[in-house]
């Protein structure tokens, strides 16, 4: 009489397959060595993927493959979630640069002989937690007043939270001043921000007599606190090999005092 023996399957590797702002795509590798003389069949899979020991992510897949006889193969176990859904379920990790995981699994499988089965598999590992930069309006400094010309430096200070490297490109924003003149521009190699630190951005520009008025004029001689709304969106790349440049928009409004 043929004998069969159970097949082994274990999660031998994972990594992150793709990452954004916005969301990280992970990849697990199964191992499953079929120690028979014949085919078997793996039928699907389930999963709970757990954050500091917490059901976070769950999923199941129907399979349908054939395992070739004494043959070890691999499948992988695609994991996709949204950094903002684990900062509204774990507020704990927006101070924390990585996180526990783990991973628990059954995976289904069809063996002649014995028949229907499910095998657990898990892995537990880190990963990191990537952070969005936060930018904030930090001064707005006159630079040349005279009755031809009024010059400004409007200066942003852009945080980088995570420990690696971020680089803010193609800042492409629009500034009002008291109802002057809108400003626009885009800037094409905003800021390289060095872990853990902060980078000031500064954005020069200027009006001239006619564009503003001798009231406006008044108001920045007098050095009144000027209202400002600004608009930006900007891309944010990391220096991560799995990392895909993101979108960041920025809008702040309020009153600045004018510094020399």
């Amino acid at each position: 009489m043929a004998s069969a023996e159970k097949p082994t399957l274990s999660i031998v590797d994972f990594k992150i397959d793709h990452a954004s702002l916005e969301e990280v795509d992970l990849l697990f590798d199964v191992e499953v060595n079929n120690p028979n003389a014949f085919q078997i069949s793996l039928n699907n899979y389930a999963y709970d993927f757990q954050i500091n020991g917490n059901s976070f992510v769950t999923g199941t897949q129907n399979l349908e493959t054939e395992l070739e006889a004494s043959s070890t193969s691999i499948f992988q176990i695609p994991v996709t979630f949204e950094f903002q859904e684990l900062y509204s379920l774990f507020r704990s990790l927006n101070g924390q640069d990585e996180t526990e995981f783990l991973i628990d699994g059954i995976a289904g499988v069809d063996v002649p002989i014995l028949g229907a089965m499910e095998i657990p598999i898990s892995k537990s590992g880190t990963i990191p937690v990537i952070k969005p930069p936060s930018i904030s309006v930090q001064s707005l400094k006159l630079t040349e007043l005279s009755l031809s010309k009024v010059a400004f430096e409007f200066g942003l200070d852009i945080n980088n939270p995570n420990t690696f490297q971020l680089n803010v490109a193609n800042l492409d924003y629009a500034l009002d001043i008291n109802g002057f003149n809108s400003i626009s521009g885009l800037i094409d190699e905003a800021a390289e921000v060095a872990p853990k630190s902060n980078s000031l951005l500064v954005i020069p520009f200027e009006f001239n007599l006619l564009q503003i008025g001798m009231g406006a004029y008044q108001v920045i001689s007098n050095r009144e606190p000027l209202d400002y709304e600004f608009t930006s969106s900007t891309l944010v790349s990391m220096d991560l090999p799995f990392f895909e440049a993101s979108t960041f928009n920025f809008d702040k409004s309020g009153t600045l005092n004018i510094l020399d």
